[in-house]
């Protein structure tokens, strides 16, 4: 009896032991989505150089991944580089795979056409409002589109508009800035009264 399990046990051990070894999954810190997603959180922080910095790297781990190019290019924008900006973001729209990607390049693009109102275009709020019916068509749901918009109005002083806007992110409820913090950060980023 005793070596008829212990000869049951060392089989069921020796099978086991030759299987398949399964290791939990790892995030791969070296990778574009990785220095892209710290690209994003360090821009948020206002440090700029920390997330041109992982936004290069995510490009030159792949030059087809479009969140690098469209980091770089809001990177560029908030350093008042325009034409750097636009190239990058025109080439982010090379790369775009599926629709998230799509809107996340429509928000960047809302974005420089914000920060280089008085540079780029006189008709800045008008391509402000095509990039955002377009992303609004493809993800209705996500406030980023919303917010921005909003702070389009806002920049331009049409007051009967922000608030459809700004009302969409509140309802959505997704830790967008709330109305009154509105204002100081319009201020403090946009140079807005």
């Amino acid at each position: 009896k005793i070596f008829g399990f212990c000869a049951v046990t060392i089989g069921l051990l020796a099978l086991t032991a030759c299987g398949p070894n399964l290791q939990p999954y790892q995030v791969k810190l070296d990778s574009p989505y990785h220095h892209a997603v710290n690209g994003m959180k360090l821009l948020k922080l206002d440090k700029i150089e920390g997330a041109h910095r992982e936004f290069s790297r995510a490009k030159e781990l792949d030059l087809d991944y479009a969140p690098a190019y469209i980091g770089l290019g809001l990177v560029y924008s908030l350093r008042r580089d325009f034409p750097k900006a636009m190239d990058e973001l025109q080439a982010a729209g090379q790369h775009v795979r599926g629709d998230h990607q799509q809107v996340a390049l429509g928000i960047a693009f809302m974005r420089l056409y914000m920060v280089g109102r008085e540079t780029l275009s006189a008709a800045w709020l008008l391509r402000v409002e095509e990039e955002f019916n377009q992303a609004k068509r493809l993800a209705p749901h996500r406030p980023e589109i919303y917010f921005q918009m909003g702070l389009a109005y806002k920049l331009m002083g049409l007051h009967g508009r922000p608030p459809k806007e700004l009302d969409k992110i509140v309802r959505l409820n997704k830790g967008y800035l709330e109305e009154e913090d509105l204002v100081e950060f319009l201020s403090r980023r946009y140079g807005v009264p």
